[in-house]
């Protein structure tokens, strides 16, 4: 079983990191083709592991994967969005 670090020290369990390794995979690749629909959508997928694993640094790495994928599609607003949860998961 995968673990993240959370601010305060404490080890949380991952659900399933192998799951999630699978579909950050299955992002790249489709990154190489520029399956844009694809990318975000397993990109999505691992931005929600990596919050229920309380894992900020995991957290950030994916809101700035998914902020590079919505700005390759000119999805400006939605990159914004992620861009703000990478900030906010500095703090």
């Amino acid at each position: 079983m995968g673990y993240a670090t959370v601010a305060r020290g404490e080890l949380m369990a991952w659900q399933n990191v192998g799951r999630t390794r699978e579909a950050q995979l299955r992002a790249v690749l489709a990154e190489h083709a520029r399956d844009w629909h694809l990318v975000v959508k397993e990109y999505l997928d691992c931005l929600e592991a990596a919050e229920r694993a309380g894992d900020l640094r995991a957290t950030r790495y994916f809101a700035a994967k998914l902020v590079a994928a919505y700005s390759a599609i000119g999805f400006s607003d939605k990159a914004a969005r992620y861009r703000e949860l990478e900030v906010l998961a500095t703090r």
